[in-house]
């Protein structure tokens, strides 16, 4: 159930914005910056008691700031609250946390691990994280050495954004019964299982558009070999993750996509948590500044291992591209790295 508290606000949002003028106001602000409510009123054609009654709206929303200057009002966008509008997609998307749980706990056994866990579809690339292509290859990415480890309860680690808040292992009971996963970097012994584990996800229909599994060659060429990872599950593989940079421009040097796949046979033991973290630690060390993935919303389960790791919704691209005959949507999140810059 979603949280009482979020649903004020998320009404307020989506009442304020369903008159026409409003958004057309808010549009207007929002595309070429600051202005007043004549300059306004002048380019709406409207009247300027009819604007500054919608402005005002718009105000009460914190959509939009309004400022006295001498005899004229000035209108700015309200960031705090557009930068926090992604709360009303998560909310749609049913990815609202309940009620007295904590930020950053998953919402599931293995949140996230769809046979094929991740779920990037909309870059021909694998599940869960995206498949930028660009950079994401900053010297230094290091392979942090460790396995990661989950709880008793199977959480896995990786729930905060800030790094130095993300222990290698989930505070917790020692961890008793099955092995926990090992996370090591990609080599070449492990090609044939993540094609296999690859080719899990594109049965589903739920993680990628990609029909048939890419060729090792391909995907050795794409992933930077400092950033692709494989778990290890009973002495099997049991999944993989990497980055994929997402322009060969240096301005997006530092901006990366991620995708995430876990075999079928896996999930439920925290295998998803721990690649992901295990790349978001890695991609802070690199100095990449921005993590995305693009996301069928179907694929709640990765939606919400996303977000315990970090990943905020920027939005939804509808009917963005066809697999088997049927136009899907995509969720796109993304991850800042926290710090300057």
């Amino acid at each position: 159930m979603t949280d009482p508290a979020v649903l004020p606000g998320a009404a307020a949002f989506f009442g304020c914005l369903a008159d026409p003028t409003r958004l057309r106001l808010l549009h207007a602000v929002a595309a070429d910056g600051p202005s007043t409510v004549g300059e306004l009123a002048r380019r709406l054609g409207i009247g300027q008691s009819t604007c500054s009654h919608h402005l005002r709206r718009l105000a009460a929303a914190e959509l939009v700031v309004l400022r006295e200057r001498g005899s004229s009002t000035s209108v700015a966008v309200g960031t705090a609250r557009l930068t926090g509008a992604w709360q009303v997609a998560d909310l749609l998307l049913g990815l609202v946390p309940d009620a007295g749980a904590p930020p950053s706990t998953r919402t599931g056994p293995d949140a996230g691990t769809h046979p094929g866990a991740g779920a990037h579809p909309g870059t021909g690339t694998p599940s869960g994280i995206g498949t930028p292509s660009g950079t994401g290859t900053s010297s230094g990415a290091g392979t942090p050495s460790g396995t990661g480890t989950r709880s008793a309860a199977g959480t896995d680690s990786g729930a905060g954004t800030d790094r130095e808040a993300r222990p290698s292992a989930v505070a917790g009971p020692a961890a008793t019964g099955p092995a926990d996963p090992l996370v090591r970097p990609l080599d070449a012994r492990d090609w044939d299982a993540v094609r296999r584990i690859y080719a899990e996800g594109i049965a589903t229909g739920s993680a990628t558009f990609e029909t048939e599994v890419p060729a090792a060659a391909e995907l050795d060429g794409k992933w930077p070999p400092e950033h692709r990872w494989v778990a290890e599950l009973d002495g099997e593989l049991a999944g993989w993750a990497a980055l994929t940079p997402v322009s060969a421009r240096r301005c997006y040097a530092g901006v990366a996509e991620v995708s995430i796949y876990v075999a079928a046979a896996a999930r439920g033991r925290g295998v998803g948590g721990l690649l992901l973290d295990r790349q978001v630690r890695a991609a802070d060390d690199a100095g990449l500044w921005t993590l995305q993935s693009v996301i069928f919303p179907e694929n709640r389960a990765c939606l919400a291992l996303h977000h315990a790791a970090g990943f905020r919704t920027v939005g939804v691209r509808e009917r963005i591209g066809m697999l088997r005959g049927r136009w899907r949507n995509t969720v796109l999140v993304e991850r800042r790295r926290p710090g300057p810059g």
